[in-house]
């Protein structure tokens, strides 16, 4: 089965939360990266987080978009954002901020159906 997984490409996913105990799917994403190492990346920033964390710290800002995200922006990526709007409303202005075109991401909150 592993012989027809991409090799270039994957997922990287920001996962905000205020503290440790409102990250939800933990053990999920933790099989899914021992599954597929090399095509997904998963890096969580806590707001409030215990003394010993070791990842983000604070609010997803512009230099964990670079540096967590796939950047520079190109058209053969797309960032799918979930939160409270207002969470929503700041990641989609971030990313415009950093050159990202309207349809390299999608927000939730602003689809006319939802």
């Amino acid at each position: 089965q592993g012989s027809d997984l991409p090799t270039s490409g994957g997922i990287k996913l920001v996962y905000a939360a205020e503290n440790a105990g409102d990250l939800a799917f933990v053990s999920a994403f933790d099989q899914i990266k021992q599954r597929f190492p090399s095509l997904v990346d998963f890096y969580f920033v806590l707001n409030d987080p215990p003394p010993s964390w070791t990842q983000g710290i604070g609010f997803v800002d512009p230099d964990t978009i670079r540096s967590k995200l796939w950047f520079p922006p190109s058209d053969d990526i797309v960032n799918v954002i979930c939160g409270p709007p207002i969470f929503e409303k700041i990641m989609c202005g971030n990313l415009s901020k950093l050159g990202y075109a309207s349809h390299q991401y999608y927000a939730f909150s602003n689809d006319p159906i939802g």
